[in-house]
C-alpha cells in the first residue's frame, strides 16, 4: 500500500514539474524561514499553504542561489527538518514527510469550485461585499454586487466562514456540496443577551424597566482594589467617586440623585441575591457581570431597599468540561495624581513679612524669632511635603479554577491585593477565597453552594498632610543619627513634626477584617413549567480596631498617650424563596413568580479605651495598664426584616410587554402601627420595530418604548429610633461617684416608611444594522414622608427627634450609546467601538418641617439640592481705588468684597448670604474608546463631571495672618491688585470676616481615567506545548491626565488636600491554560 502511494505521488510530482522549474535568486544570511518564503513568492507569483504547528516560520536560515530551479531552493530549505513540499494548482504545500497522510488529504482530493448566493434572512435581499473564507487558511473571497461568490477549495469537508458587518458570522460545512446559499441573520446578540433582574433573569429586547449592564470583559479592564470602580463613568445615572488616595479608600454613591435628608442614599449591593455593601472584596475575575436597576419597576421587587438604586453583582459559575485555570496578575507604582503647592521656605518668608507690613512692621526681628532669622538668611528651608510623602505601589494576584462534569461543576478561585499608599504606614493588604459547587441530584432538582471568605489588615494614617502643610518651612527634619526631630521649628515648642508619626511604635491604628459570606440553594423543576428555588445566605463579619497614640504624635502632640480597641461582630442571616411559573399559550408569553424573604442582622459592639500607658510597648494590647480616663462599651442592634412579593411578565406577538410586580416589608426599626409597607409597579414596552410598517425601514434595526411607575421605601434609620433611649448621668454622693440615668432620646410612635414613586420613560434603539445603539431615558422621582431629625424647642427637654416630614424630587435624563465606528471582515483587522454615557440631573428640597422655606441650621432649602454651600458670595478683593467704598464696610483695600444683596450698605448674615453652590454635579459622561489591530488592543476611557462646586482645602486654608504656612495663592498686595485671596495681615485669622468664601470653587473636571495597552502573545508555539490557551500582557496608566480650574489638583477630591488621588502606572497579565 505504502509503495503504491508513494509512486502516485511521485507520478503527481513528476506532471507539475512545470512550476518547479522556475528560477530564483537568493541571497539571504540568518533570516526567518517566513522571510525567504515571502521573497519566494514575489519572484515566482506562487502561494505557500503550511500549518503553522508543523512549520516553523521563525526558524533561521541563511541560502545564496542565482538563477536556480524553485524545487532545488525549497530542498535547501527544508534540509534537516521532517517536512516536504509539493505543488498542486500553482501553490506550493509543506507538510510531513507522511506520503500517505499528505495524498489522502491533499492529493487526492480534487480542487472544487464552491458558489453560492449570500441574502439577508429576513428582506431576502442580496448582500454584496461578505467576506467568504476557507477556515484555518488563508483563502477568501468576497460577494460580488449581485450577492454571489466563488471559490475554490480542495477538502470537501472544509468549513467556510461568511462574515459581513451588522451580521452575525455563519460556519458552514461543506460537506460535499457545490453549491452553498446562506442567509445571514442581523446581529442582535445585544439583544438577546441576558440580563439579570431582581430574583430572575431576561432576555434585554424583553426588559421594561431601567437596567444598565457592565460584563466581566468591561469590569476586569479596569484594575482596582474595589471591582465597583469600573462602573464609573459607564453607567449613567450613576454617580460615582472615590473619596480620596488613601490605600483602600471608599467609594461614594448615588443612583440618580440623593432623596433621603438623614437616612442612607446608597444603593442596595447584592452579591448573587445576597447583600454585600460597598466595599466589594470580591476578585475582579470572579465577577460575571453587574446590573445597576435605576428605575421602580425593577427595584421596586426589592420593597424598602431599593429606594436608592439596586447593584447586582453575579459571580462565576463552573462549566462542565476539562478544568480551565486562570491567573489574572499586576504590579503597579502609585504617585500624587495633583498637589496642592505649597509655599517653599522663601515664599512663605515672603508671605508672613506682607502681613507684618500690613500693620507697618518690617523689620525682620520683629516679625522672625532668631532661630528663624538663622534659617532664612541660611537658607535653612525643609519641604515637608517632599519629605513625607512617596511614592506608593499595588499588586494584585487572582487564580482560579472551574471544570465539573455533567452533574456536577466547580469554581474555585484565590486572590491576594496588597497597597502601599503614598505614605508610611498607609497599607491594605487583603486576602480572599472562593469556593463553588453545583450538583445536580436529579434531572429536576439541583443543589448548590458559593462561600466567599476574605481576611483583609489596614493600617491607617492620621491627616499626614494637614500638618505639613501647615507647619513653617524651617529646620530640619532628622538629627545628625537619622531620628526624627519631634518639634523641629526653632523657637517652636508647638508646632510637632509632620514625621512624628512615622517614629516606630509612636502611632498605630490597625484595622483587621475577618468575612464569611455563604450562599447555599435548591431548585426544583417539578410539573410543566414550574421552578421552586430555596435560597440561604449567611454573612460573618468581624472587625477589629485597635489603635495607640503615643504622647509625641501629631494627635496628642504632648498629651498623654490614648489607646483602644473596638470591635464589631456582624451576623446577617438572608432566606429567600421563590416559585416561578412560565407559560405560553399560543401567541401569549407568561412568567409570574412569588416569593417571600426574611432578612435578620445581628450587630455586637465593645470598646474600652484609656489614656497614658506605662508604656509604649503595650500598644493597644493592654489597656489596663493605662493610667487614667479607661472607659468600657457595648452594645447590640438587632433587626429584621419579613418581605412577600410577587411579579407577573407578559409578553404578546413578542412585541408587547407589560409587568406588574408588588411587594409588603414589614420592618422592626418602624412604630408597631407602620412597620408594613406595600410597594406596587407597572411597565410596559413596545417593540416597534417588529410592527409590520416597520419591516421596510431599513435604516431602524431595533425600536423599542419603555415607560413605567414604582414605588419603592427605605427605612434606613436608627434600629431604635420609634423607642426612645436613656442617657447616664455621674453625680457625687457623699464625695462617692453615683450613676443615675435620664430620658436622653423621645420615642415616636408614629414612625414609617420614607416612600419614593418614580416615573419612566425610555426609547431603546438600534440603527444601521445594529452598527449604532443606545437609550434614551427621562424620569422624575418623587420621596415624601422624609426620615429626618426635626429640631424641639427647649421646654421640651430634648434636642430633636426623628419623624416623617418633607418632600424631594430628582428629575433627569440620561443616554447611553454604543457604536461600531470601524469593523474589519479580517479576524485580525482593525476593529473601534465606543461607548458613551450621559448623566443629567436635578435634585431639590420639595417641603420642609413645619411648611418652612429653609433650615439654615442643616443648610436645606426648597428648591435646591439636599448639599448646598450657603454663605455669602465673594466677588472679588477690596481695591486702592475703592477705598472710600470700602470704608462704608468698615473694610479697607486687601479686604475680601462680598455681594450686597439688597444694595443696602450694610452685610448682614440674614439678608446677604446666599447659595453659592452645591457639590453635585449638573451633569457626567463617560467616553470609552476600544481598539484592536491584530494582536493588539488598546482602550481609552474619559471620564468628566461638570458643574458641582468643591469646598477647596487649597484656596480656603489662607493661613492670612502669617502665623502657619498654606498652599500658594495669589494673594493681594498694593503691588499686586489681584481678585483671587485678600491682603494677609498678621491681626487676623480664618475666623475673620467671610474667609470661609474662599473656600469655594468650580471643582469640575475631564479626566482621561484609564489608558490600557494590551498584546496577545497567545499564538507563540511554545505557550501549546505547556497547554496555554490564552497569554496576553497590558499596561495601563490611571487617573494620568486631569483638565480643571485648579491647576495640579485633582478635583475628584472634592478639596481635600490630606489624601491626595494617585495616578498610576500598571503592568500585568491575564494567562487561561
Amino acid at each position: 500500500m505504502k509503495l503504491t502511494i508513494i509512486l502516485v505521488a511521485l507520478s503527481i510530482v513528476n506532471c507539475l514539474a512545470s512550476a518547479y522549474s522556475q528560477k530564483v535568486s537568493l541571497n539571504l544570511n540568518n533570516v526567518k524561514f517566513s522571510e525567504a518564503i515571502n521573497e519566494i513568492s514575489k519572484q515566482t507569483k506562487l502561494d505557500f499553504a503550511y500549518s503553522k504547528e508543523i512549520v516553523d516560520m521563525n526558524r533561521k536560515i541563511s541560502i545564496s542561489a542565482t538563477n536556480t530551479d524553485l524545487r532545488n531552493i525549497l530542498d535547501r530549505l527544508l534540509e534537516g527538518t521532517k517536512l516536504m513540499h509539493v505543488e498542486l494548482n500553482g501553490k506550493i504545500y509543506f507538510g510531513l514527510k507522511d506520503y500517505e497522510e499528505i495524498i489522502q488529504s491533499t492529493f487526492l482530493q480534487q480542487q472544487k469550485n464552491i458558489t453560492g448566493i449570500v441574502t439577508d434572512s429576513i428582506t431576502g435581499e442580496t448582500l454584496p461585499g461578505v467576506t467568504v473564507f476557507v477556515q484555518g487558511t488563508t483563502k477568501a473571497t468576497k460577494t460580488g454586487v449581485d450577492g454571489k461568490y466563488s471559490l475554490e477549495v480542495s477538502n470537501p469537508n472544509a468549513v467556510l466562514l461568511f462574515s459581513f458587518i451588522g451580521y452575525q458570522t455563519e460556519r458552514v460545512s461543506i460537506s460535499g456540496r457545490s453549491i452553498i446559499n446562506i442567509k445571514l441573520k442581523t446581529d442582535i446578540k445585544k439583544l438577546d443577551e441576558v440580563v439579570v433582574i431582581g430574583y430572575g433573569t431576561v432576555k434585554r429586547r424583553d426588559v421594561t424597566g431601567s437596567i444598565s449592564s457592565l460584563k466581566s470583559s468591561e469590569i476586569t479592564s479596569t484594575p482596582a482594589s474595589n471591582a465597583l470602580n469600573s462602573l464609573q463613568g459607564k453607567i449613567s445615572g450613576l454617580d460615582l467617586t472615590r473619596s480620596d488616595g488613601e490605600a483602600g479608600a471608599k467609594l461614594n454613591f448615588s443612583v440618580r440623585g440623593t432623596r433621603s435628608l438623614t437616612a442612607s442614599n446608597e444603593p442596595l449591593i447584592l452579591v448573587d441575591g445576597i447583600p454585600y455593601g460597598s466595599t466589594l472584596d470580591i476578585n475582579a475575575s470572579d465577577i460575571e457581570s453587574m446590573e445597576v436597576l435605576k428605575d421602580a419597576s425593577s427595584t421596586a421587587i426589592y420593597g424598602s431597599r431599593g429606594a436608592n438604586g439596586v447593584i447586582l453583582i453575579t459571580t462565576k459559575k463552573g462549566k462542565s468540561g476539562k478544568p480551565v485555570v486562570s491567573f489574572n496578575s499586576y504590579y503597579g507604582v502609585q504617585s500624587p495624581a495633583g498637589l496642592a503647592k505649597i509655599q517653599s521656605g522663601d515664599e512663605y518668608v515672603k508671605f508672613k513679612r506682607e502681613a507684618y507690613r500690613t500693620q507697618g512692621i518690617t523689620d525682620d526681628a520683629q516679625i522672625f524669632n532668631s532661630g528663624e532669622l538663622t534659617a532664612i538668611q541660611t537658607h535653612n528651608y525643609t519641604d515637608w511635603m517632599r519629605d513625607i510623602i512617596q511614592n506608593g505601589l499595588v499588586q494584585n494576584n487572582e487564580v482560579g479554577v472551574t471544570g465539573g462534569n455533567d452533574r456536577t461543576v466547580y469554581n474555585l478561585s484565590f486572590g491576594s491585593y496588597n497597597e502601599e499608599g503614598l505614605f508610611k504606614n498607609d497599607k491594605l493588604k487583603r486576602y480572599n477565597g472562593t469556593l463553588g459547587l453545583t450538583f445536580n441530584l436529579t434531572n429536576n432538582i439541583k443543589i448548590g453552594a458559593n462561600v466567599f471568605f476574605t481576611y483583609k489588615e489596614n493600617n491607617k494614617r492620621y491627616d499626614p498632610l494637614n500638618q505639613a502643610n501647615k507647619i513653617m518651612p524651617f529646620g530640619k527634619p532628622y538629627d545628625s543619627a537619622g531620628n526624627v526631630i519631634l518639634y523641629p521649628v526653632p523657637g517652636s515648642s508647638f508646632a510637632i513634626s509632620p514625621l512624628a508619626d512615622e517614629v516606630s511604635g509612636s502611632y498605630i491604628d490597625n484595622i483587621q477584617t475577618k468575612r464569611m459570606l455563604t450562599s447555599s440553594f435548591l431548585e426544583w423543576k417539578f410539573l410543566k413549567g414550574f421552578t421552586f428555588k430555596s435560597t440561604i445566605g449567611l454573612d460573618f463579619i468581624n472587625e477589629r480596631e485597635g489603635f495607640f497614640y503615643g504622647q509625641y504624635t501629631i494627635r496628642q502632640n504632648g498629651s498623654a498617650s490614648n489607646s483602644g480597641i473596638n470591635t464589631n461582630n456582624t451576623s446577617n442571616m438572608n432566606w429567600e424563596n421563590t416559585l416561578n411559573f412560565e407559560k405560553n399559550i399560543g401567541v401569549h408569553n407568561f412568567i409570574v413568580l412569588l416569593g417571600n424573604s426574611l432578612i435578620t442582622s445581628s450587630i455586637e459592639t465593645q470598646k474600652g479605651t484609656g489614656a497614658g500607658q506605662v508604656s509604649d510597648l503595650n500598644s493597644f494590647y493592654n489597656l489596663g495598664s493605662n493610667s487614667s480616663q479607661i472607659a468600657i462599651g457595648s452594645g447590640l442592634i438587632e433587626t429584621k426584616l419579613l418581605s412577600y412579593f410577587g411579579r407577573v411578565n407578559y409578553k404578546l406577538m413578542d412585541k408587547y410587554l407589560l409587568t406588574a410586580s408588588l411587594r409588603a416589608d414589614g420592618a422592626s426599626e418602624l412604630a408597631k402601627n407602620h412597620k408594613w409597607g406595600y410597594f406596587p409597579s407597572f411597565a410596559a414596552a413596545w417593540i416597534i420595530t417588529e410592527e409590520p410598517f416597520m419591516k421596510d425601514v431599513k435604516l431602524i434595526s431595533n425600536l423599542k418604548l419603555r415607560s413605567s411607575w414604582g414605588e419603592s421605601g427605605n427605612s434606613s434609620v436608627s434600629a431604635y429610633s420609634t423607642l426612645g433611649g436613656l442617657g447616664r448621668s455621674v453625680y457625687s454622693f457623699n464625695e462617692t461617684a453615683a450613676y443615675g440615668y435620664y430620658p436622653l432620646s423621645i420615642s415616636n410612635p408614629d414612625l414609617k416608611w420614607e416612600r419614593t414613586a418614580v416615573v419612566n420613560c425610555a426609547l431603546d434603539f438600534a440603527l444601521l444594522k445594529n452598527r449604532v445603539s443606545g437609550t434614551i431615558e427621562y424620569y422624575v422621582s418623587k420621596t415624601r414622608d422624609l426620615l429626618m431629625q426635626t429640631t424641639l424647642p427647649a421646654t421640651s427637654g430634648f434636642s430633636s427627634i426623628t419623624q416623617n416630614v418633607g418632600k424631594t424630587q430628582n428629575k433627569g435624563i440620561e443616554l447611553e450609546i454604543s457604536t461600531k465606528n470601524f469593523q474589519s471582515t479580517d479576524l485580525t483587522g482593525f476593529n473601534w467601538n465606543t461607548t458613551f454615557s450621559y448623566s443629567r440631573n436635578k435634585e431639590e428640597i420639595v417641603e420642609l418641617a413645619g411648611g418652612e422655606t429653609r433650615d439654615i441650621a442643616n443648610g436645606w432649602f426648597i428648591g435646591q439640592p439636599i448639599s448646598v454651600f450657603y454663605d455669602y458670595k465673594k466677588i472679588g478683593i477690596w481695591q486702592t481705588n475703592e477705598a472710600a467704598q470700602a470704608a462704608k464696610y468698615g473694610q479697607y483695600p486687601g479686604d475680601i468684597k462680598v455681594q450686597d444683596v439688597g444694595n443696602t450698605g450694610t452685610i448682614t448674615a440674614d439678608k446677604d448670604r446666599m447659595i453659592v453652590g452645591t457639590p453635585r454635579p449638573k451633569y457626567s459622561f463617560g467616553l470609552n474608546n476600544n481598539f484592536s489591530y491584530k494582536k493588539f488592543d488598546l482602550s481609552v476611557f474619559l471620564y468628566a463631571r461638570v458643574g458641582q462646586t468643591i469646598s477647596s482645602e487649597a484656596s480656603g486654608n489662607y493661613k492670612i495672618n502669617g502665623m502657619g504656612n498654606g498652599p500658594v495663592v495669589d494673594y493681594w498686595t498694593p503691588e499686586n491688585p489681584t481678585n483671587d485671596h485678600p491682603r494677609p495681615d498678621k491681626n487676623k485669622t480664618s475666623n475673620s470676616a467671610y474667609m470661609s468664601t474662599l473656600y469655594y470653587v468650580d471643582g469640575s473636571f475631564l479626566k482621561i481615567r484609564d489608558i490600557n495597552l494590551g498584546y496577545d502573545l497567545t499564538s507563540i508555539p511554545f505557550l501549546k506545548k505547556i497547554n496555554v490557551s490564552k497569554l496576553r500582557i497590558y499596561t495601563s496608566l490611571k487617573n494620568f491626565f486631569t483638565f480643571s480650574h485648579m491647576g495640579p489638583y485633582d478635583p475628584e477630591g472634592n478639596g481635600s488636600i490630606s489624601f491626595p488621588m494617585t495616578k498610576q502606572i500598571i503592568f500585568g497579565l491575564n494567562v487561561n491554560f
